[in-house]
């Protein structure tokens, strides 16, 4: 009996052990912040047409580009020379060769030869390519400036701003998608903002990400100068991914929200837990020792100065809150479950709108633009 006494205590301590080991491991995966980092140009032209591209991976090729190359999408190939955006059916060619049809929205068409990288936003980082009044602001931020686009509307609607929040390591750019929407047929103004830990703003004293719970100090100081330094009669604060807990953490947490009258939800990240959940999961871990690993995981990380993970639960603050909301997410989503974002739709049904596609994260628009665009112009009272 002592000696199975002693198997069963050594047992427990080597278990023990390992749920520290593996809980610290996966903090270090968790905690830092993401950057938007440009992409190596890892796809290669092997014929241009008039307004074809016949594109093949090369072998450095990361599968999500692969994947993008060869998904009936709308996305972009962002070449040395110009930047195109692909759309229709790709067509196989050869082996790994893939033909896509084009409509080159800056610079020089691409040739033959020519390397470039896939990106779902379907814009090139540059906002004036959308055509639309658009002027470089700053914000004072509680960690330093912080750099935005902002986009002038026009008529009635003007002084309704609608505020976009990009998700962990995204940039402005995730904007450009329904910018032209929002503000060149609507008439909105809108603002592209930062927060902490883009390639442009500071960074967090401790290197980290905090998934929502700091970042919406940076959102809180967007709010204030927009309220400061422009005509305001409503806003709309539109996030994707990470940016819907930037939003659903600045609602519940910011002043001065008065002014925001509806939400615009995009592949949110609702709860840190299920999220968590997915991507140990999509590591392969074993489903038993999933729940153990994220308390380990979860302490471990508020230890070393991380978010608090139960102000990353949003999906019944947000059902008790008295506001409409409008929120997409794909039923094949690998980063963000979309099942939070159903419950929320489920919890708040008067005033939620939950809209699910076939298709990953954050990729409601880019599987079809007309659909989600008419979508968002109802929601917005277009």
């Amino acid at each position: 009996m002592r000696t199975l006494l002693k198997l069963v205590l050594n047992l427990a301590v080597i278990a023990l052990l390992l749920l520290v080991v593996g809980g610290w491991y996966y903090s270090t995966q968790l905690l830092p912040a993401v950057s938007d980092d440009p992409e190596p140009r890892t796809i290669e032209v092997v014929d241009s047409g008039e307004d074809t591209l016949t594109l093949r991976p090369t072998d450095e090729a990361p599968d999500w580009a692969v994947d993008d190359l060869r998904a009936d999408e709308v996305v972009g190939f962002d070449g040395a020379e110009g930047y195109v955006r692909l759309s229709g059916p790709p067509v196989a060619i050869d082996g790994d060769e893939v033909e896509r049809t084009g409509e080159l929205v800056t610079g020089g068409w691409p040739g033959a030869g020519e390397r470039g990288s896939m990106d779902s936003y379907a814009w090139p980082d540059d906002p004036t390519t959308t055509g639309l009044p658009v002027t470089e602001v700053t914000a004072p931020g509680p960690l330093g400036d912080l750099p935005g686009w902002e986009f002038t509307g026009t008529g009635e609607a003007a002084d309704d701003w609608v505020v976009y929040v990009h998700g962990r390591g995204g940039s402005p750019t995730t904007a450009l998608r329904t910018v032209g929407t929002v503000v060149g047929d609507l008439g909105h103004s809108a603002l592209s903002i930062t927060y902490r830990n883009d390639n442009e703003a500071m960074e967090s004293p401790d290197g980290f990400g905090h998934y929502g719970d700091s970042e919406w100090e940076d959102l809180q100081a967007w709010l204030d100068w927009l309220t400061a330094n422009r005509e305001v009669e409503t806003v709309t604060l539109y996030g994707y991914s990470q940016g819907g807990s930037v939003v659903a953490a600045c609602l519940r947490r910011c002043t001065g929200t008065e002014v925001v009258t509806r939400t615009v939800l995009d592949s949110p990240l609702l709860s840190i837990q299920a999220t968590l959940e997915l991507q140990a999961a999509e590591r392969g871990i074993p489903e038993p020792v999933i729940g153990p690993l994220l308390v380990s995981t979860k302490l471990i990380s508020e230890l070393r100065g991380g978010p608090d993970f139960d102000n990353l639960e949003h999906v019944d603050a947000l059902a008790e809150m008295d506001m409409p909301i409008l929120a997409w997410h794909g039923d094949d989503d690998h980063t963000v479950p979309d099942e939070p974002t159903g419950q929320l739709g489920l919890e708040d049904p008067d005033q939620v709108t939950v809209l699910t596609y076939a298709g990953g994260h954050i990729r409601g628009w880019n599987v079809d633009p007309t659909a989600y665009e008419a979508e968002l112009t109802a929601f917005l009272g277009g």
